[in-house]
């Protein structure tokens, strides 16, 4: 990193980075699509019963 001429400007060095560090994103992986899937599932099942049980308490 480079020194800056003001001691408290430390922004210079913050932003400073190194973009062949950063690489790709990983891989997904196995558990990566059942959590997906797991949360698709819920979301089926649990707006539909969220709103019956919503409209049958205001009833």
């Amino acid at each position: 990193m480079k020194s800056s001429t003001d001691p408290l400007n430390i922004t210079e060095e913050l932003l400073d980075v190194d973009l062949s560090a950063i690489g790709s994103p990983p891989e997904p992986i196995f558990s990566d699509y059942l959590e997906m899937t797991s949360l698709v599932l819920m979301f089926i099942v649990g707006a539909p019963l969220n709103l019956a049980a919503y409209t049958q308490h205001n009833k």
